[in-house]
Parts: C-alpha cells; structure tokens; sequence
C-alpha cells in the first residue's frame, strides 16, 4: 500500500485537484478501519494563515462547515508556536498524543466544538507552508504506536517533498523547472545544469532513477524505508511524459539552508534538519544518508562548532541560524532528558 501511496504522489499527470482525491483515496484505503477521513493540500498565505489551495476532499462526505470550522480555528488560536508545528512537520500521530508533547492541549478545544474528541492525522507538512494532510476524525481518544509513526514518517516524507513542488508554486512544466532531465528509452542524459553536470552526479541521479524504477513495481512495503524522498540531498525525481517519450527530470527540491559559517553544504542541512526538531532517523532518510554517516556528519559539526555533544551544538546554533531554523520550545520532559544526554547518559 505504501508503494501505491507513493507512485499516486509522484504522478506528474494529475492536476493538483486530482492529485489531492488520488492521493486521498489511497490514504483511505490504507486506514480503512478509520471513519470521517478527509485529505487537504494547504499553504500559507501572505498574512500566514493557513488557507486549502484545493479545497479538500472526504471519501466519507464530512461537511465543509466541519472542515473549514476548524481550520478557522487553528487560523485563530493563540497558540500559533502550536499551529506551526502541526502543520510544519513530517509525522503521524493523533493531534491529542502530538499536543501533549507540545503542552497545548486548548488547542483539542478546537475540533470538540465540532463533536471531534481526537484527530489522527499523517501530516506531510514544510517549511515554507505548503504541504498535505491525510486526517480522520474520532469521537474518543487515540493513539498511534512507535512502529506505525516510523513507517508512516517515510511516505509523509515523499508527500510534503511533492507538496513542495506541486503546492508550493503554480508552474506544472516540469522540463523547464527540472535540473537534469534524463531520456528513459535511450539511457541517455538530453539536458543538465548546474550541479546535475557534474559527471558523477548525474551518474548517481541514474543509479537511484533507476532503483526506483525497481521499487514502484515491488509488492513489498520496506522498499519504502530504503526509497530516499531527495537524491544526492537536493532533487526530487520523477517520471514525466511528452507523447510517447518518458523521461525523468531532478527537480530542485532541498531544504531553503544558506552555507553555515565554515559548514559545507552537507553539513549545513544536516544541522538545519536537527533545527528543525527532526531526529537523526528523519535526516537519514530524508538526505539518502546512512545513520552513520548522518553521526559522523554531525560529530565533524560538532569539532568544528567546539562543542562536545549535539545538545550543546543546537543550544548554540539557535541564537545564531535564521529564525524560520528554530526548532518548537521543548516540554518539560524533554528538557530533562536533553540534559541527561548533554550529561553523558545513556
């Protein structure tokens, strides 16, 4: 099913609407157990309120006064520093368990006015504002467990990378958007700049075009875990037609990180990422990187920063990186056991 999600995302044949009811479709079939699902692609606006690009669509006929009652709620509440981080993250997980977390549980207020106890939610949401949430409705507490999260955080992570493309900007011409656009009939590269020049760079954007190629047609759920949502750490490809001619273009779809101090790239958005509250699985993932080299990375950082742990790292990183690179305060809890790790405990 995972494997489905993913190939209705990355369908570049869709119109946004119809790529918000695919999209919506295959996540309801995924969760089938679940009543009152809904799927919206949002983004903020000028003003920084969340608005649905698209509109939404509910394969259970929930009511536009439901949805949109809400969401004018959420555009309303006090508690923006909360908002933001529903709505700016990569997760699954029910708004009831992710609140307590944050410590702002009046925003459960919100959807009880509309006789909805608990929300879960797959949020595949970026920091620029655009982003696409799969939600379903219920009239009494839930939970989602470690496992379910982890697999979920993998296609979310593919959704909000699309999310960033399709919701993000109006333009649809792929070819003109992409940085390297490679010919699947012939084998060869027709078009490529910037960094996508580089001999060895393109020859990586083929290997991983055509690993992908191999995952879309498996029956087994894990290739997910292993299907990297950006390759080489910048670019989204996808397949893309032009009559009968089948090509897949990069598209430029990194994080917005500026070289940090004397940083290299690579480094910048691994810390940029870890600023962002996102763990070291997440990075992993998300850059195509191994854990390991994701812990060296961060251990090079943290020599050339002159600090000892990653903890002290991001303390000192904060007061100095963009604002929009903050992560959310932390709770209570978590402060505790960021000390205990800054401390040297297991």
């Amino acid at each position: 099913m995972s494997v489905k999600i993913l190939n209705v995302a990355q369908d570049t044949a869709t119109t946004r609407r119809e790529w918000l009811e695919g999209l919506t479709t295959m996540c309801a079939e995924a969760f089938p157990d679940f009543d009152r699902r809904f799927g919206a692609a949002y983004r903020k606006n000028a003003a920084g309120e969340i608005e649905m690009t698209d509109g939404f669509y509910s394969p259970d006929a929930i009511s536009k006064e439901t949805i949109t009652g809400m969401l004018s709620g959420f555009n309303d509440s006090l508690d923006q520093r909360a908002v933001h981080a529903l709505f700016n993250e990569v997760s699954h997980a029910s708004m009831s368990q992710r609140l307590g977390e944050l410590e702002s549980y009046k925003l459960l207020e919100i959807p009880r006015a509309f006789d909805v106890k608990d929300v879960v939610a797959v949020g595949s949401g970026n920091s620029d504002g655009s982003g696409f949430m799969f939600v379903s409705l219920h009239d009494k507490k839930k939970r989602v467990g470690k496992i379910q999260q982890r697999e979920w955080m993998y296609v979310a992570a593919h959704i909000a990378a699309m999310a960033r493309i399709r919701i993000g900007g109006d333009s649809t011409d792929y070819f003109a958007l992409a940085d390297w656009i490679y010919d699947k009939k012939t084998g060869r590269v027709v078009d490529a700049k910037f960094v996508a020049e580089n001999k060895d760079v393109s020859q990586h954007l083929i290997a991983a075009a055509k690993r992908i190629d191999k995952n879309r047609v498996s029956k087994d759920d894990d290739v997910v875990g292993k299907w990297q949502a950006l390759t080489a750490g910048r670019w989204t490809l996808v397949d893309v037609s032009d009559g009968p001619q089948k090509y897949v273009v990069a598209l430029p779809n990194d994080p917005p990180v500026c070289q940090t101090f004397a940083l290299t790239m690579q480094q910048s958005r691994v810390l940029w990422f870890l600023l962002q509250g996102h763990s070291q699985a997440f990075v992993s993932y998300e850059l195509g990187l191994t854990p390991t080299a994701v812990s060296r990375i961060i251990g090079g950082i943290r020599k050339k920063m002159g600090v000892r742990t990653t903890v002290e790292l991001l303390r000192l990183t904060r007061g100095v990186l963009p604002q929009s690179a903050l992560p959310p305060a932390l709770t209570g809890a978590q402060k505790e056991l960021m000390d205990g790790i800054a401390n040297g405990l297991s």
